[in-house]
């Protein structure tokens, strides 16, 4: 398991996977970085991701996660090319599901990242599917949330359930049970050292008080930037 971001097969061949971001792949820098922290902390046992697309995500998940973790992914049309040439030793803690997710026998997880089909009946399908199997004290990790089809799916079915906003960052809209006390990571463990070139402050999300994590453009659309960043701070 390795121990700083810019040591990951994942990081050091981020440029290889196909642009999302301006020249960034992975959404944008600053979720590589979240991602990273936040899995590292918790180390889940049980993760689904719904929307495998090059198995990036599902990559870093596999290296920074004990061996006993267990990862599975839903998507219907998987490019799976390089995930396969970077992570062949991993495929023990990954499964694949070439089905689409309306299709998927779910079971339980402590940690969700929707990712998938962003049209309103099949996002609100992903969101109640996985509040249903969502493990106490598990996380639902919502991309693109800004979609209006998304945010509509949240606003009639996330919060409803129980299920708050408490992390946002430009791409991911973290949720939990309010029930869940994180302050001290978000407050102490998130932010040190990265506070030098990630911007960390609370907001208003809909009646909640959400961390808010970005950087300047230079950071997020440049590459060779953010990984100077990395390795200066060791991260």
């Amino acid at each position: 398991m390795i121990d700083k971001l810019h040591q990951t097969r994942f990081w050091k061949n981020y440029s290889s996977y196909n642009k999302i971001v301006a020249e960034c792949s992975m959404r944008s820098t600053v979720d590589a970085y979240i991602y990273y922290k936040f899995v590292k902390k918790y180390q889940f046992k049980n993760i689904l991701e719904i929307g495998f697309y090059q198995g990036q995500t599902a990559g870093l998940l596999a290296e920074i996660t004990e061996s006993d973790c267990s990862i599975t992914c839903v998507d219907p049309d998987p490019n799976t090319v390089l995930f396969d040439s970077l992570y062949k030793d991993f495929h023990y803690k990954i499964k694949l599901y070439q089905i689409p997710s309306q299709e998927f026998d779910y079971k339980q997880y402590d940690c969700i990242v929707i990712d998938g089909d962003k049209s309103f009946d099949t996002v609100s399908n992903d969101i109640k599917n996985s509040i249903r199997h969502l493990d106490d004290g598990g996380l639902i990790l919502v991309n693109e949330y800004q979609l209006p089809d998304v945010e509509q799916a949240l606003h009639e079915f996330m919060m409803p359930n129980g299920l708050v906003p408490f992390l946002k960052t430009d791409q991911t809209l973290f949720f939990h049970s309010p029930r869940n006390d994180r302050s001290d990571f978000l407050d102490f463990e998130l932010p040190n050292l990265a506070n030098n070139f990630i911007r960390f402050e609370n907001c208003d999300l809909w009646g909640h008080v959400v961390l808010t994590a970005t950087t300047l453009p230079i950071f997020t659309n440049q590459l060779n930037y953010f990984d100077l960043a990395l390795k200066e701070f060791d991260i």
